[in-house]
Formats: C-alpha cells, structure tokens, sequence
C-alpha cells in the first residue's frame, strides 16, 4: 500500500487533563490506548500560543512570530506534499458560530459545523461530526490509491466549555457540584444546576493539582466557578477521546489506512490556576497574566507508527523526553512521504526520536505569544521574557526549573542573574538565526 497518514490535531487541549500524561481521574481511555500502541512525547510545546496564529506552524514548519502580515504566511511549506505527488485533504472543524474558513494549500478542505450546548444530542457536536464525515469520505474514496494525508483540525477543547449534558454529568458530582431534581420556575421539565459553596479539597488528584498551582491556605478551597469550568472542561474531553477512539477503530478496520502513520497532538494548553502573585481573579484573567505559563505552552503529543513492520512496532508503549514543538509535525509528515529538497524549516521530523536513532533534535525551542512575550526552554529551564510595559523599562524576566517545576510555581531568576544573562544572549541569539530581531516589538528586546 501506498504510504498514508492521518493527523489529528487539536486547537487547544490542557496536558494534565489526558490520563497518559499522569491523570487518573479523567475518562480518556482511547487515548490511552493509543498512547500504548504508539510514543508519548512528555515535553512537546507550542510555537505560538496566539489563538489566531497557533496552528500556523504546523502546516509552515516555522514560529510565525511575530504575528505573519496580514495574518497570512508567506510560505505554506504543506504544499510540498502536493507537488510530490501526496493527496492532501483538510477537514476542519468549526462551531455553527464561527465556520472559520482555511486557506493552506491542500488540495481538498472540507469544513464541518455543529453546535456546543447542554441540551445538544452527542452527534449535534462538532466534533463527532467531524468524525462522521471523515467515515463517509473514507467510504466514498475507497477505491483511491494515491498516497494520501488527512489531516483533521479540530478546536479541541474549544472556549465556552459546553459537552453535552450527559457528558457534564460525568464529573460534576467529583467537582463537589450537584444537578437538583427540582425544576426550574417557569419550566417544569427542566432541572436547575446548583452550586453549593466550594468544599476543602476530597479528591487526591486535586489536592495534588491544587498544590502544584502553589494555591496559599486561604486558597484551600477552589473557586465555585473554577470547579465548575473543570468539570466542563473534563466532560469535553472524554466527548472528543469517545470520537477519537471510534475514528481510530474505523481506521484499523480499513484494509488502505490500517498501517498509517497516527499523530495527535495540541497547539496551545488552556491555564487554570495562578498563583496569588499573579494577579488574576477568574480564568478570562490568566492568559494575560503570564501569557507563556507552562499550562498554555506544554501540549500533548502522541506518535504511532505501524504496527506490521517489527523495528517501528517495538516502540510502541514508550515516552520519549526529547524536546519537540509544534513546528516539528509538518517536517515528520514530509519525512514519512519521502518528501525532500531545499527545506527551509525550522522544525524537525519527530520519527527518528520515535526510532530512537538520535537521542535530541533541539536543544532548545523558543515561543512567542504573537507580540511582546518570549520564552526559551531548554533542558533544565524555561525562561519567559515580557515586554516592557512602559516606555524605556525593562522587560520582566521569569526562570523556572524544568522538568521539575511543572506549571511554573517557583519564578528563580532573581536566584540566577548569570543564568539569566545567558538564557536572555542564546534567546537573542536564536531570533538572529530565525531573522526575527527586526520584527519582533522594540520593547521586547533587551539591548
């Protein structure tokens, strides 16, 4: 058969709400499995954390930092695929609200709608929608021989958080939250949501997600409507693994797809909790908090090769510590196709990690909010950089311990000067390299 792949990618999805990458408590068992058939990358992080511009770097191979003029690239590096010969479809998925339109050169975009409510029916959703019709185009296509890349975008986990309410129901009671059987006044076939106040902490798991947000004891409880927003946010995500897992059966049984290449992964996380320091009061706060927190840059990806063929099925079940980012997807889907030539990218094929043929493809990756925030992480660190917020000040610096320091409780850079000098040349060093120095703002480079 000819080579085929199927990457399936997700706007947003917060790491610790994934149960390979250590919940336990959280339904998301075809994940898991999947994760068992393939690679877990443990320190996968996004390019660009700007919701309009994330997902830029998997079909570029580059950072898009800052924002691309006119919010277009201008390079679309997938178009390679095309000229090699490689059919590429894109089905995209998009809330009835907001049917964003694509424009990467694939040579078939098929955009799916649906609706985000309590009240919808589970096949209503975007996303098992999304699912459905790939079925059908799986079908209709049957006959078709060429190598073939379907790449399905998907929000993910996508802002407000509204799973149907069989799926909600599935983790209010965990979340202290209770749905009464009294009705609501002025509609008696409808049951009212209530919220009593918060409870002290009666779930391990919590209490462990608890103190790695560094909450203070007067924080000992979680906010009524933080409990609420994570318990929506859980229900969502076993919404998309129960399609996923369907999608995944669908290809293994298909005698064309079965030996594909399988990549799924994120292109931002989603921030919960902050430290009191920070400033924020609800979660519309913590983005612009600390924009390039370790919860919004650190995303999941998971990397199954084939299971017929001996040397790439024997790592299937293993995590790999490497760090890989979201610019590294599109130059592992051209390696996988044979696709090769005069390769501008600043990303790397992921496959020879998977194959344990080299042990590192970068020794750091940086990140960008879009504007005036940066970070480098390395081995050891992560070191975020934001613009100065008046006129000639310096930019505020941050330094957090890796891979220990998890969510970035504990800022050290006020411990490490020189470390922080050293970070802040190799930073400069690598916007140089990437010819970013002149487009990034004025206040967020140092001189």
């Amino acid at each position: 058969m000819p080579p085929r792949a199927v990457v399936m990618t997700c706007d947003r999805w917060h790491l610790d709400f994934v149960g390979c990458y250590g919940n336990d408590w959280i339904e998301t068992p075809n994940l898991q499995k999947l994760a068992a058939q393939g690679v877990v990358f443990d320190r996968h992080f996004a390019a660009n954390v700007d919701p309009e511009f994330a997902s830029l770097a998997w079909w570029t191979g580059r950072t898009q930092l800052p924002r691309p003029v006119d919010s277009v690239p201008s390079e679309w590096d997938v178009g390679r695929l095309s000229a090699a010969g490689v059919r590429t479809v894109l089905f995209v998925e998009a809330s009835e609200e907001n049917a964003s339109q694509a424009t990467p050169p694939f040579d078939e975009i098929i955009v799916i709608t649906g609706r985000d409510d309590l009240e919808a029916q589970e096949t209503e959703t975007p996303f098992p929608r999304l699912v459905m019709r790939v079925e059908e185009w799986l079908v209709e296509n049957a006959s078709d021989e060429r190598p073939t890349l379907l790449w399905l975008r998907s929000r993910g986990v996508p802002i407000p958080w509204l799973p149907p309410l069989g799926f909600a129901d599935l983790y209010l009671d965990d979340f202290g939250l209770a749905v009464s059987s009294e009705p609501v006044a002025g509609d008696p076939n409808e049951p009212e949501m209530t919220f009593p106040e918060g409870p002290e902490y009666d779930d391990a798991e919590l209490v462990e997600f608890a103190e790695e947000q560094d909450l203070s004891p007067e924080q000992n409880r979680v906010p009524e409507d933080t409990r609420y927003a994570l318990a929506m946010y859980a229900a969502y995500a076993s919404l998309l693994d129960r399609w996923i897992g369907r999608l995944l059966t669908k290809l293994d049984a298909n005698v064309g797809w079965k030996d594909a290449l399988l990549v799924f992964a994120a292109a931002t996380g989603q921030p919960f909790f902050l430290a009191k320091e920070d400033g924020a009061s609800d979660l519309s706060d913590l983005e612009q908090a600390l924009p390039l927190r370790g919860e919004m840059i650190q995303t999941p990806l998971i990397v199954r090769l084939p299971a017929n063929v001996a040397a790439d099925s024997q790592h299937a079940g293993t995590r790999r510590p490497a760090l890989v980012q979201t610019v590294d997807l599109l130059p592992s889907v051209l390696e996988w196709f044979g696709v090769t030539g005069s390769l501008t990218l600043e990303g790397a094929s992921v496959l020879p990690l998977v194959r344990q043929q080299v042990e590192t493809i970068h020794d750091s990756v940086l990140i960008g909010d879009g504007a005036a925030t940066l970070a480098l992480c390395t081995e050891d660190y992560l070191y975020v950089r934001s613009g100065a917020k008046e006129p000639g000040a310096e930019p505020a610096v941050r330094l957090f311990e890796k891979p220990y320091d998890r969510w970035d409780v504990s800022d050290v850079a006020n411990q490490a000067h020189g470390l922080v000098d050293d970070l802040e040349r190799e930073l400069q060093e690598r916007l140089v390299q990437q010819n970013l120095t002149t487009s990034i703002p004025s206040a967020a480079i140092s001189q």
